[in-house]
């Protein structure tokens, strides 16, 4: 985390999505994410701090078999 910041290295997630292949409009409330308990600093004070926000990360289970994955218009909004 950034030196001065409150940022303390945990990380958070949000619910799952499961695509059908047609367009839809899918839509995240940060006010929902959850502190991920197995993985980041476990040791934070499991409060989500946007000023210091440094990624968003997408992660499709490798599972999941072949596909395609398209976005469209990704909006991130306060």
């Amino acid at each position: 985390p950034p030196k001065g910041t409150n940022a303390d290295g945990e990380q958070y997630v949000l619910e799952a999505f499961t695509g059908t292949g047609d367009w839809r409009k899918y839509q995240c409330a940060i006010a929902k994410a959850e502190p991920d308990l197995s993985w980041g600093n476990q040791e934070g004070d499991l409060k989500l701090s946007l000023g210091t926000l440094g990624a968003v990360v997408l992660s499709i289970p490798e599972d999941e078999g072949k596909g395609v994955l398209e976005l469209k218009d990704l909006l991130f909004e306060r």
